[in-house]
């Protein structure tokens, strides 16, 4: 086996957008007042609350906020209303070409993204008040390259009900087992749909965590698709690593005395691209807790289902073999 080829990008773009600063700026956004740390951090790309190789840090982003308005950085005036804005973005993007054998190339490729958008007003609401935080809103999207190809074949019963799809409703009920565990503010109180006028009990379920909330579905969806142990998976969709794809190209049918009279080339391919995406997150109002998506404690009383801690609208897995079998014949 050798590898012909290898690279990798990782890239990482930070911005933030502070309204109402008040000191004057010359070089570098610097001020001529030398002194402040700060201004040096940020003239050397340091961003608020955004490490250069950590996950972005909310508390540090709110430290940095209260320290700038100790400062006297941040206007006092109680009409100011523009945001204070940041966005993040990661990408990854690698390739490799491998030959396993003589005539056989392997072309593989892998990408992550990741967009974060954070959105605040930071001001007074009277002279004499303090430094308020208020409306904070996230929203991003994320997509990696994955392997999907393990479910992609499977057949439908004599009902018409795919395996992976009951897979998928037992890995429900394993998720909200490991929710529970790691939520402290869950209960061993069964869940009850209060759409069934029964008041029937949903077995297997506990209160807040039912069949359908958000954070049971989507690592239970995950583990059926990607055809992974529910018990292992991580719960957080936000960080799995990107899986490759592949491009297959073979040569070595040339070698075979009848395919060699008949053809000046012939070449055999296969591709399989995969991606998963999460659309559109946005920070969900309502979340009450310890401030990530294992923690939640406020319910939703129309469904008995605890508030995310981010509302994704959809998760959507897309394959492509392109092709699965294919022949280049040139006359």
């Amino acid at each position: 086996m050798s590898i012909k080829r290898i690279s990798l990008n990782y890239d990482v773009t930070k911005s933030t957008i502070l309204p109402g600063y008040m000191p004057k700026t010359r070089f570098f956004g610097i001020e001529n007042r030398m002194e402040e740390p700060l201004h040096w951090q940020i003239a050397a790309g340091k961003q608020p609350g955004m490490p250069l190789l950590a996950p972005v840090d909310k508390y540090e982003r709110t430290r940095w906020l209260d320290a700038a308005a100790g400062n006297g950085w941040i206007t006092p005036d109680t009409t100011f209303n523009q945001q204070f804005q940041q966005q993040y973005t990661k990408t990854i993007s690698g390739t490799a070409t491998i030959e396993p054998f003589r005539d056989l190339k392997i072309d593989l490729t892998i990408k992550s993204a990741y967009t974060n958008r954070y959105s605040q007003i930071f001001k007074k609401r009277t002279d004499d008040g303090p430094y308020e935080h208020l409306t904070p809103l996230e929203s991003g999207t994320y997509s990696i390259s994955d392997i999907n190809i393990f479910s992609s074949f499977d057949k439908l019963d004599t009902f018409g009900i795919n395996q992976v799809f009951l897979q998928f409703e037992e890995n429900r009920k394993i998720i909200n087992e490991r929710l529970r565990a790691e939520n402290p503010f869950s209960s061993n109180q069964p869940y009850i749909d209060p759409l069934d006028s029964n008041g029937k009990v949903r077995e297997g379920y506990t209160l807040g965590y039912g069949p359908s909330q958000q954070d049971v579905v989507i690592p239970a969806f995950l583990a059926a698709y990607r055809n992974k142990n529910a018990r292992t998976i991580g719960l957080n969709p936000f960080s799995h690593i990107p899986l490759p794809n592949w491009n297959l190209t073979y040569n070595g049918l040339m070698k075979i005395p009848f395919i060699k009279k008949s053809f000046k080339n012939l070449t055999m391919k296969h591709g399989y691209t995969s991606e998963t995406q999460l659309t559109q997150y946005n920070t969900e109002v309502r979340y009450q807790g310890g401030g990530t998506s294992l923690d939640p404690s406020a319910i939703d009383t129309l469904t008995n289902n605890y508030y995310p801690y981010y509302f994704i609208p959809s998760v959507v897995i897309t394959e492509n073999l392109n092709p699965l079998i294919g022949f280049d014949l040139p006359w």
